[in-house]
């Protein structure tokens, strides 16, 4: 727009130079020389504005990257202080419950049977005697499944072996005698 500008007030001049003489003319060429010569070409000019235009939006860029990171690096910290936080209540639990689990062995050697009902006693004694038969019965179970089993592969074994066999009297057996396939005409006329 400017250059625009700029002509119009050339080709106004110029008109104007014929009637004020010859200095006006001079002055005219010689500020034209000046334009010229301090104002680099269009395309230059443009690419100059590009330039500074780009490397700005790369500077802004790189603020926003870097201001991105440092969030990102913040956000990371008090994750990993989050998590080590979490890590020692954690810690501490279970260092209270094996504190717990501890302390009841220690009493039970210390007081023995004597805290404990005769009857509550009479009744764990039958469920662990419950509890043994019935890991006898499984025992026994899987013993009879084991036998089962090794029975049926051995039977597996003999088919297989069986089978082999018949595949090798087969592939040793004499290839078998091709038969005529002629039909009744190719039989009567001796065509194959």
């Amino acid at each position: 727009m400017a250059r625009a500008s700029k002509d119009a007030a050339r080709t106004a001049a110029k008109g104007n130079d014929c009637a004020k003489g010859p200095d006006r003319a001079e002055e005219k060429r010689a500020e034209e020389k000046r334009a010229t010569h301090a104002e680099p070409p269009p395309d230059a000019a443009h690419r100059l504005m590009r330039a500074q235009a780009d490397l700005e939006a790369a500077r802004l860029e790189l603020q926003e990257h870097k201001r991105r990171s440092s969030q990102q690096t913040l956000v990371a910290s008090e994750a990993l202080k989050e998590a080590r936080r979490e890590r020692d209540q954690l810690r501490m639990q279970l260092d209270a419950a094996r504190a717990e689990l501890e302390s009841p062995r220690k009493r039970r050697r210390e007081t023995g049977n004597q805290g404990r009902d005769p009857e509550e006693l009479a009744a764990a004694r039958a469920e662990l005697e419950e509890l043994r038969d019935q890991l006898e019965a499984s025992r026994l179970q899987a013993s009879a499944a084991e036998d089962a089993l090794a029975k049926l592969r051995r039977e597996l074994a003999e088919l297989q072996s069986a089978h082999a066999q018949s595949k090798a009297a087969l592939a040793n057996s004499p290839a078998p005698v091709e038969e005529d396939r002629r039909g009744f005409f190719g039989k009567l006329f001796g065509k194959r």
